[in-house]
């Protein structure tokens, strides 16, 4: 029953001698990020059934022996990929790596193939360590052969991911000491794991790991429907809870950017008013200036042109009473005539057209004199008329 219990713990590929690539395997890249996963590497150091050497691309701490397919003194197993695997003696000894250059973004898949020393039964433990994280607790593989193992892991946001692999053991057990227990590693894998959706692992299926699979939600907060050999639809609360939150707060923001800006051009405008009403009350006050100045203009207009015309009635009669004088004495004779008045005055007759000259100088008759003033009463008339 414990030994049944603790299978249940983990993922198990329940056929034996299957390549580690399974179901959940990338199939567009089929890269193995491990570095001596297999062991053959180190074939040239193989000149026993098994020795204690640090596998290249490894470290090693406590007992580590490579060994040989078939070797007797380990149980004759054979994890019929290749000709080498690995052996981990006794409790808290571990072989571990870490490797870089894998997307923090995508799953990957580790996959491996494991077995154990006979002879111990359900004493003989191990976990494997993801970047300090037990991912695989106290497992027990068989003793009889190598089965297949696989679980889906993420690198870190450097993109390194540290992989452990220790034996558990007890040192006691079963009522004795359990110096000799062993746990066989062989085909260690990372590979690409096949992409599940977002916030979703695939796994594959315990019955065909080869062929069928389930993604389901496995990120941290995500939940939702899984789907056998399809997608699942995992939704994350708390991230579309911190999108909705960033976009409220981006939008706030913009929303108090646009109101700030909205009030600047209502204060600008405002002021703009303002500058405009004054605007409109200094017209308002030039024009009623102008009406008043326009008024007095009007009147000294309407008084300048009543001036005008009685001046021009005087003048009028003026000119008349001196082109039109009554004259009772005008002669029709054009005999001269000489005689006096009693108040002394000498009246001298002509005819018309005649001078009377007094040392050499012409005497204007009345009807020139009357004409000389006419003509400049008529020059000062057009002038004045074209003054106005």
């Amino acid at each position: 029953m414990l030994r049944l219990f603790l299978l249940l713990v983990v993922f198990v590929a329940c056929q034996n001698n299957v390549n580690a690539i399974n179901a959940c395997s990338d199939s567009s890249d089929t890269k193995n990020h491990v570095n001596g996963g297999d062991f053959e590497v180190n074939a040239d150091d193989m000149t026993t059934p098994s020795l204690r050497i640090i596998p290249k691309g490894w470290n090693a701490f406590g007992s580590v022996i490579l060994i040989k397919n078939g070797a007797t003194p380990w149980g004759d197993n054979n994890s019929t990929d290749g000709n080498i695997f690995v052996g981990i003696q006794r409790g808290l000894s571990a072989i571990e790596q870490t490797i870089t250059g894998l997307d923090p973004s995508k799953h990957y898949t580790l996959g491996f193939l494991a077995s154990e020393r006979k002879g111990y039964g359900p004493f003989e433990l191990l976990d494997v360590v993801v970047n300090s994280v037990t991912v695989l607790a106290h497992v027990n593989p068989p003793d009889d052969s190598f089965q297949s193992y696989s679980v889906p892991i993420r690198s870190d946001k450097d993109g390194k991911v540290k992989i452990t692999f220790r034996n558990t053991s007890p040192l006691f057990g079963g009522g004795k000491f359990l110096l000799d227990t062993t746990i066989f590693l062989d085909k260690i894998e990372v590979m690409l794991q096949r992409d599940c959706g977002k916030g979703a692992s695939c796994q594959p299926n315990s019955g065909d790991p080869q062929n069928q699979f389930t993604c389901s939600c496995s990120d941290p907060g995500y939940t939702g429907a899984e789907g056998v050999n399809k997608n699942a639809a995992c939704d994350n609360t708390a991230d579309d809870l911190q999108t909705l939150r960033s976009e409220y707060e981006a939008y706030k923001t913009s929303a108090m950017e646009t109101i700030t800006s909205l009030e600047n051009v209502v204060s600008v405008l405002r002021q703009d008013l303002l500058d405009v009403r004054n605007d409109i009350t200094a017209v308002n006050n030039n024009v009623t200036s102008v009406a008043n100045d326009l008024q007095e203009v009007k009147t000294t207009a309407d008084t300048s042109s009543a001036s005008l015309n009685n001046l021009r009635e005087l003048l009028k009669t003026f000119v008349t009473s001196l082109i039109d004088p009554v004259d009772s004495n005008k002669r029709t004779s054009i005999e001269p005539e000489i005689k006096s008045t009693a108040e002394g005055s000498l009246v001298i007759g002509l005819e018309e057209g005649s001078h009377v000259l007094v040392n050499s100088d012409p005497l204007l008759p009345e009807n020139e004199i009357r004409d000389l003033v006419k003509s400049a009463v008529e020059d000062a008339l057009k002038k004045i008329g074209e003054g106005f």
